[in-house]
This record gives C-alpha cells, sequence and structure tokens, in this order.
C-alpha cells in the first residue's frame, strides 16, 4: 500500500508491516522533517509493535534526526531509534558484503545469513543493540568486518540494501512478523 511520508499526514490505518526503503533522505529532509503529523505517526504505530524493515535511507529517517554536511542543524525525524545520522564526505563500508545475524532478537534467526551491498555516505550512532555482523573481502583480499542492523520493539533498521528474492529466508522471517501482528489485530 504506497503512501508518501512527504505529502500525506500520517500512514494508512491498516498496514501490517511497514517498508523504508534506500534513498536520500536528507534531499528531501526539509519537507521530511517539516512533516510532523507523519513523524509521529510512524512513532506511534512502530512503538505499538508494527512491523517494519527500514533500509539505508530509512534507517537514518527512523533515528531521532540528520545533520546534514556543513550544517550545525539537525532536522527532526522520526525517533524511534535513540540518536542521530550523520552525512559523511565518503562513503562508508561501500560495497557487497555478507550479513550474519548473532544476537537474539525479535525478527531474524540467529544463523539467518543474509547478501547485501552497502552505498552511502553517512553514520548513525543510536543506543539500539545491534544484531548484524558484517564481513566483505575486499579487492586486495582483506576481510573487513563491522556491526549493524538495529532492532528496537518489531523493527529492524539498517544500512544493508537486501534484494529481498536472493534472500527468501529473510523475506519470509520479515512476513512471519507481518502475519503475527495481523491475527494479533483480529
Amino acid at each position: 500500500m504506497y503512501f508518501s511520508p512527504l505529502q500525506d499526514s500520517e500512514i494508512p490505518e491498516d498496514l501490517d508491516f511497514l517498508y523504508i526503503g534506500g534513498g536520500y533522505p536528507e534531499v528531501f529532509i526539509e519537507d521530511l522533517s517539516k512533516n510532523k503529523t507523519m513523524l509521529k505517526s510512524i512513532n506511534s504505530a512502530l512503538l505499538n509493535g508494527l512491523p517494519c524493515y527500514a533500509e539505508c535511507g530509512g534507517l537514518m529517517y527512523l533515528t531521532e534526526g540528520i545533520k546534514t554536511f556543513g550544517e550545525e542543524k539537525i532536522h527532526d525525524t522520526v525517533g524511534l531509534f535513540k540518536g542521530y545520522s550523520y552525512l559523511t564526505k565518503s562513503l562508508q563500508n561501500f560495497g557487497y558484503a555478507r550479513i550474519h545475524i548473532e544476537k537474539e532478537n525479535p525478527i531474524l534467526k540467529v544463523g539467518t545469513a543474509i547478501n547485501c551491498h552497502e552505498f552511502h555516505k553517512s553514520k548513525v550512532q543510536v543506543e539500539e543493540p545491534q544484531i548484524y555482523k558484517l564481513e566483505k573481502t575486499t579487492y586486495d583480499n582483506e576481510i573487513k568486518k563491522w556491526n549493524c542492523g538495529y532492532v528496537k520493539e518489531n523493527t529492524l533498521g539498517a544500512y544493508g540494501h537486501v534484494h529481498f528474492f536472493n534472500n527468501i529466508d529473510f523475506l519470509e522471517q520479515l512476513m512471519k512478523k507481518a502475519v503475527e501482528y495481523k491475527k494479533s489485530k483480529d
């Protein structure tokens, strides 16, 4: 079900799952930040258990605010994750990687492995626990490792872009949360 965080005042009432894809929220940050009713609507729904997967720009949107490059101002965003995102001059963790779920959480099974790619010029600093351990082999055959994947309630936010049909187990686990949520409302 389509809605616009730029133009609509709140999310649709009958959602069973919210996917906030990647993108460049900094391009639209003024309008995203001004839409206070949408920010409140998303925050409230997620705190009340609506399952959500937010990747890259979606992760940034779920923090308390985004600090754009060269500005002292932090633009308000959803505020689910306690902390902020910051634009950087250079790419962070660029390229293909493999995600390993290593910590217990309400969304994904420990041991799940997921292929992804990252492409972003930002960092997040939030309080929520990280459940991802990522690993990639660099062009000079070095192994690079880092953490990501923030969880709160039934929400998972991460930088990695995941192709769902190349990671069916990941998709099935997300949809299982949606079905559980729908049943809890009935």
